[in-house]
């Protein structure tokens, strides 16, 4: 499963189509996700008692996060849904912040815009819904906002996006 990800990635890496980097970066994602889980059952002998109580938080926090993108949450209703599942997750938005980045290496925020915007990505491959509806469904907003944030990592608009994905490969194929 992971190595066929992986192929599936270089091969778009080689091919370099339109938003092939958010393909990438969701191929990816689902390698770290498979890696994750495998890891966690092995037993990690390098880390503190803290550092540990940490990773477990920052999984907790990214299941919480990507199972709730589509809603607009402070820190603090994170902070606060997280302190509902378990005393050892409580902990204020400071903390929660700084251990997120310090296991992920990335922001809660920049996080969250990723993916959602894998999200919308696969959105608009998989249904005929308005851009609009895209942008609202994945928690982006408005589709002018979405469109922006979109175009400035794809370099394409949304639109465009779709209308490069249905377009066949080959010029002399028909659909």
């Amino acid at each position: 499963d992971c190595l066929d990800a992986l192929r599936r990635a270089y091969d778009l890496s080689q091919t370099e189509a339109g938003a092939y980097e958010l393909h990438i970066h969701r191929l990816l994602c689902q390698v770290w996700q498979a890696m994750a889980e495998h890891a966690r059952e092995l037993p990690r002998h390098d880390l503190t008692a803290g550092e540990r109580t940490d990773q477990v938080r920052a999984k907790q926090m990214m299941v919480f996060l990507q199972t709730h993108f589509r809603e607009k949450l402070t820190l603090d209703q994170v902070a606060g849904q997280l302190a509902k599942t378990s005393r050892k997750f409580l902990m204020n938005a400071t903390t929660l912040k700084n251990v997120f980045k310090q296991v992920y290496g990335t922001t809660i925020a920049a996080h969250m815009r990723m993916h959602r915007l894998e999200q919308a990505a696969h959105l608009l491959l998989t249904s005929d819904q308005p851009v609009s509806q895209v942008a609202e469904a994945c928690g982006l907003g408005d589709a002018s906002y979405f469109g922006k944030l979109f175009r400035r990592k794809t370099g394409l608009s949304p639109t465009q996006y779709r209308r490069q994905q249905e377009a066949p490969s080959n010029p002399g194929e028909k659909a």
